[in-house]
């Protein structure tokens, strides 16, 4: 994140302190640790997409300290903004933390259906990779993720979204431009 910070790149900056974040929230962290990391980085005045990271960070937060409203409010409102940038993949795959927390707090049943939301969501995301000439030649091929696998084995099965405009998986430069034009930051 430092090296993106002395070069101007705000964007990859953001993405970089954005995978922290992520780590913050599923590594071995304690929540007054988590806290104080997400609190240093907030201070820095964060642009839209890790504002979302980080508010997707305090839910977690507030789960862990079982305050179960506090983290669906925030855990809906990354979501929704993960949502508005057009990162349909990371907004959908936050429904799992949603899904957490609804079960923390012994709701297995919300938790069932936020789960099937996000991977409905997420097939969405593959379909329209799929139907719109992705890496994957026809879309009956009952075995996409090994034949893309297969083809192109460092890049995702589908695209990430930046600004609602279309990036394809694996093609950093381009996203960093979207981020660095705005869609990354308010």
């Amino acid at each position: 994140a430092q090296h993106a910070r002395n070069a101007g790149d705000e964007g990859l900056r953001d993405r970089a302190l954005g995978m922290y974040v992520a780590t913050l929230m599923f590594g071995r962290h304690d929540a007054q640790t988590m806290a104080r990391e997400l609190d240093a980085i907030e201070r820095d005045e964060p642009g839209r997409y890790l504002a979302a990271q980080i508010e997707l960070a305090r839910g977690e937060l507030a789960r862990l300290n079982g305050h179960f409203a506090e983290a669906r409010r925030l855990i809906r409102h990354a979501i929704e903004s993960f949502h508005e940038l057009g990162l349909s993949t990371l907004a959908n795959g936050a429904e799992q933390v949603l899904a957490y927390t609804q079960l923390s707090e012994g709701d297995p049943a919300a938790a069932l259906a936020t789960l099937r939301r996000g991977d409905a969501g997420l097939a969405e995301v593959l379909l329209a990779d799929l139907a719109g000439g992705g890496l994957v030649e026809h879309a009956d091929d009952l075995d996409v993720a090994r034949h893309r696998e297969a083809r192109h084995p460092r890049r995702a099965p589908v695209e990430q979204r930046g600004g609602g405009r279309r990036v394809p998986a694996g093609d950093d430069a381009r996203l960093d431009l979207l981020l660095a034009a705005g869609a990354g930051h308010a």
